[in-house]
Order: C-alpha cells, then sequence, then structure tokens
C-alpha cells in the first residue's frame, strides 16, 4: 500500500460513480464540524488515509459523537 500527497489545481472534483461516488473539499474547520456532528467518517487509524489526513490537519484528529 502507499499513499501520496499533492496540491490541487481546483476545488472542482469529478468522482468516477463507480469507486468514488462522492468527493469534496473540505477546510480543517469544516472538517471539525462534519465529523463531530457525525456527517464524515473518518478512515481507520491504522490506515494511510487516515494518516495523511492527520498530517494535513496537523493535531488529533476530532473524534466521532459517539466514539
Amino acid at each position: 500500500m502507499v499513499g501520496f500527497r499533492g496540491t490541487a489545481l481546483s476545488t472542482q472534483v469529478t468522482p468516477d460513480g463507480e469507486e468514488i461516488t462522492t468527493a469534496r473539499f473540505v477546510t480543517r474547520a469544516e472538517l471539525l464540524r462534519e465529523v463531530e456532528a457525525g456527517r464524515l467518517l473518518l478512515p481507520r487509524a491504522t490506515s494511510i488515509a487516515h494518516h495523511l489526513i492527520s498530517q494535513w490537519y496537523g493535531q488529533e484528529l476530532p473524534k466521532p459523537p459517539h466514539a
């Protein structure tokens, strides 16, 4: 398994509709609000995705309301 970071040139995103059905960009504040409200689920702590998001977020990731 490998993971990559990159810089987006646009906030326009088009999911393929099969493997990825929804996608969007969020700010750190939006991520916090969405996770705390239970509207956004973060990947497991053992996943590469979790580590990439955690690095971008810059601090411990927020917990869902019933964690």
